[in-house]
Order: C-alpha cells, then structure tokens, then sequence
C-alpha cells in the first residue's frame, strides 16, 4: 500500500515537474501564479508594451507604455497610438503598421511621441502579429537618449571639424609664410649677389672695355684681356648662384616661365633632358608659384638622382574647369610606392614627403604611380582656382605658348617691321644715334656712358636710375634708343619697355640683364624690346649687338 502525500508534498512535485497531472486545483493554482507572473513581467518591463486592433486602437499596454503617452492605464486604452505621434511621423508608422497586419512583421520604426506633459519622446517601434489573434503586439523603446548622445555627439564632431579646418588653415598659412620667408631669403641674398657684387664686376668689364679702345700698347691690351676674361668667368659664377638661389624669371614672368628655365637650366648643368608641355594658361599667386615651382624642382631632382635615365615629362593641363593636375614623368627603374613615406620622412630634408605635404596644404592632393622597372609618375591636383586658372594679358603669356626658340625669332621679326626715327645729326654721313641709358647702379650706369660716349656714332643724351625715369625721359627727349636694364626700383624694365613702345613706337630699347635667359628674352621682346643682351659681354660686344640692331632697322626702313 502506498503512502499518502501531503497537500505540501504535492505542491513541491508540481514545482518540480510543471504541473501536476493528477490533481486539477494544483494545476489550476500553478497556471494563475505563472499567469500572475508573466502579467507582472509585462506590466513592469523596461519597455513599452501596446496590444493594438487593426484599427489601431490600443487595446492593452504596460505601464512603461502608459509612462511614455503620459498617461494612465485607463485613459490610454481606448485611444489610437498613432494621435499621439507627431503629425510629421505619422504617416510612417501608418506603413509600419500596416505591414504588420500583412507581412505578421515590420522592419523597426523611429518616431517622435508627444508627451502629455509638451516633451518630445523618440521611440523605437518593432512590432509582430502573432497566428490566430486579430491584433497586433508592438514594442517601443525609449530612443531620446540615444538620439541626444548621437546630436550631441554629431556637434561635437562638427566643433572638431572647425576646429581642424581653422588649424589646418593656420597651417596652410604658417607653410605658406614658411615657404615665402625661406624664397625671400634666398632672394634676399641673390639680390645682394646681383645688385652688388654682379654690378661691381660688370662696371670693371665696362671699364676694362673703355680702356682698351683708347690703349694700343700690345702688352696691356694682351693684360686687360686676361683681366677681362677672369671677370667674366667671375660674373658666370656669381650669375650661376643667384639663378640657383632664386631664379629672376620667376619673379618677373611668373611660374610657366620659371619651368622653362627650370628645363634649360637642368639641360645645361647635368644635361637632363625635361620635356615641359604647358597646355593651358595659368597665373598662380607669387607664394603659389614659388611652392610649385620649388615642388617641381624637387621631383625633377628625385628623377635625376634615382631613375637612372637622363630625361622625364612635365606637363600641365586642365581636366575641365574644375582642376589642374602638374604632371611629371620619367621612364626610369621605378620605385615602390608602398615604402616610400617611411623611407623618405626617415631621411630628413625635403623630399617627396615634403612635396606630398606642402601639395596637400595648398588643398591639392599627390598621386604617386610605380613600380620597379616600370618609371615613375607624379601627379599633383589643384582646383582650378588654386593656380588661377585663366589667361592674364599683363603677364608673359608668350613664354606659355612659344616653347621653341624659332618663336622668339618670329617675335624680332614682328618687332623690325616697326620703322625706327631716322636721326638728324650725322657723322660722314652715317646716323649718329641718340641713346638714353637706364641702370640703376651709377656705377654700371657710369661704364655705361663710357664705352657708349667713346662712340662716334652714338650721344648718350640721357641717364635713368629706374623704369619710371626711363619712361620720363623718352617722352621728353625721344631718342633713338634706350639700353635698358631689366630688374630696376619704382618700375622694372619689362614694364617700362612694355609702355614705351606702347606710346612711343619710333623709340627703339635694348635690354640689360644679369640672368638673360631665353625666357627673359621672350618676355622683352613680348614688351616690343630688340633685344635682350647680356651684362657679362664684353663692351666691345655691347656696342656691336646694340649698332647690329639699330643699323638693320633703318635698313629694314628705308627698304
């Protein structure tokens, strides 16, 4: 006979076992406590709980949900959940909500609920229709914490991002005073080699030169031409070092032809041949030009120490309006990207990483294409308005355009067809041409006068010491011409000669220049100038090209 449990007894198995299949009320009791418990979980969730009918009245929720409307449970059953949305959110939880009684599910929902009490409450909504029931269950979590955290975090990155963009620019400013100081004292100290040391070994020339047409002793003559020629090989070092410092050209005629000299300049001392394309027309600012030029300088120098040929491409064109894009390449042995910031910034100096860096500050940016055996390419993308993009009539547009030196022929030839002033006074029966001399170095100015007043053929008739005195004078005394020195205060003589010609046509120039590159040359005979000649000649060489000149125009004038 079995023994007789106890009503505790049988509790304890009912807990043990689930329910209890041999006594109803145990079960009975067990089924309302779970009940009891499931209705507590749900009515104390963290959550929001709304049972809702199709027509979306809610029919049941907890009292988080209660504690979002504002509410008490009594006032929000009856009322349709979607009143207490914003107006602007409702029509996407009408989406939602349908979707829920078509698809038994929706994707989760964000939208904004009016508190009673005016608060805005961001809720996110999930929802599901389980089988056999005619409503829905949807969930709702309180999402304005989060939402906050996110907008607050959005400005706090957007005060970063200004923060950045006002550093960046600072240092963008700092780069370019960096690079404008560093060219001003490089240009600081060609100009001290230029205007003073240059000046004072071309007035020894001039002076030499004087001398030796009004001494015929063979044994000085043989001195003063071996004192002559160390001069010159003087003025050829000294000229050497202030183009390397800072090349004139690119003060005077702006970045194009800074390239070109640039190109010559590597053709003549490691006899690297630059190919330089310049397709379109462009007018940097001077800190921009000097950086690109300086960047360009770098890359070219990186070609010709590690590529192992002796010839790279550069070129400059437009993509549209928008950008600008300095590309230079060589057909070399090639190189490996992937190490190249490292290897380069663990060198020290101012190399491809500082090239990249001072690209980026100037809100461009560097593509560096390849690969061993392959070559190397090097690109380097402004916006348009970076480089200025467009045409400029004030700057040396045709040292953009002519890249041959055939083209500055074509120029002297244009120039000639200008008929020269036929002077009045004679000498056995030849013209005696009246000269005006612009220099503003008395010294150089003085030899000058010298060598041009041991001429019979020549009255120098006038002195300037700048550009503006230049124009001055040839308004007042129109002479026949005026040797003018290129780089001069107040007014340089590119753009006296510019205007003298413009006004005065009869009157011829001749320029003067320390650094006479084939750019520079270009850029006077633009401005209507005969020529540009070199101060380091000989002023028996001086007086020749200068009555060479005159001599063909009145010749091409009375033919």
């Amino acid at each position: 006979m079995k023994p007789k449990k106890n009503r505790k007894s049988a509790i304890r198995d009912s807990s043990s076992c689930g329910i209890t299949e041999t006594d109803p009320q145990l079960k009975i009791e067990q089924l309302t406590r779970r009940l009891e418990s499931f209705q507590q979980l749900y009515d104390h969730a963290p959550i929001g709980r709304f049972s809702i009918t199709p027509e979306g009245v809610i029919k049941a929720l907890n009292l988080m949900g209660a504690s979002m409307l504002g509410l008490s449970l009594q006032q929000a059953i009856g009322s349709k959940l979607v009143d207490h949305l914003r107006e602007a959110d409702r029509a996407e939880f009408d989406e939602f909500f349908d979707m829920i009684f078509q698809h038994d599910a929706a994707l989760p929902c964000l939208v904004c609920m009016n508190h009673s009490n005016g608060e805005a409450i961001f809720l996110s909504l999930t929802g599901v229709k389980l089988p056999n029931e005619n409503f829905c269950h949807v969930t709702a979590t309180d999402a304005t914490k989060l939402l906050n955290a996110q907008i607050e975090l959005k400005r706090t990155q957007d005060d970063l991002n200004l923060m950045v963009e006002k550093r960046t620019g600072k240092l963008r400013s700092l780069a370019r005073e960096l690079t404008l100081a560093e060219e001003r004292e490089r240009r600081r100290i060609a100009i001290l080699v230029h205007d003073d040391l240059q000046q004072l070994l071309v007035a020894v020339l001039l002076n030499i030169g004087a001398t030796k047409t009004k001494n015929h002793c063979y044994a000085i003559l043989k001195e003063l031409e071996v004192i002559e020629l160390m001069t010159k090989k003087c003025i050829d070092v000294t000229r050497s070092l202030a183009s390397e410092l800072s090349p004139s050209v690119l003060h005077q005629c702006g970045l194009s032809a800074g390239l070109y000299w640039l190109r010559d300049w590597f053709s003549e001392k490691y006899g690297f041949n630059l190919e330089v394309c310049l397709e379109e027309a462009f007018i940097p600012a001077e800190d921009i030009s000097i950086t690109l030029f300086q960047c360009v300088r770098e890359i070219v120098f990186n070609a010709l120490k590690h590529s192992r040929v002796m010839s790279a491409r550069l070129m400059i064109a437009s993509d549209g309006e928008a950008h600008v894009s300095i590309t230079i390449n060589d057909q070399g042995v090639g190189f490996d990207v992937g190490g190249l910031s490292f290897q380069d910034a663990c060198k020290g100096g101012f190399g491809l990483f500082s090239v990249r860096e001072r690209v980026e500050l100037l809100g461009g940016e560097m593509l560096i294409e390849s690969a061993p055996g392959q070559g190397a390419c090097f690109t380097m993308r402004f916006p348009a308005s970076v480089l200025n993009y467009g045409r400029n009539d004030n700057c040396c547009d045709k040292a953009i355009c002519d890249k041959e030196e055939s083209n500055a022929l074509q120029d002297e030839a244009a120039v000639a067809k200008v008929p020269i002033q036929t002077s009045s006074s004679t000498v056995n029966g030849a013209p005696r041409f009246r000269v005006v001399l612009a220099d503003d170095h008395s010294m150089v100015r003085q030899g000058l006068v010298r060598v041009f007043r041991d001429e019979e053929d020549f009255e120098v008739v006038g002195e300037a010491a700048n550009g503006q005195e230049a124009c001055d004078i040839a308004r007042e005394l129109e002479p026949d011409i005026i040797v003018m020195d290129l780089q001069m205060p107040v007014m340089s003589g590119l753009e006296a000669t510019r205007a003298i010609r413009k006004e005065l046509p009869m009157v011829q120039v001749i320029g003067l220049s320390m650094d006479a590159t084939k750019e520079s040359r270009r850029c006077m005979l633009r401005a209507g100038a005969l020529d540009l000649l070199h101060k380091g000649g000989s002023a028996e060489d001086l007086i020749n090209r200068v009555r060479g000149h005159l001599v063909a125009k009145a010749s091409a004038a009375d033919g």
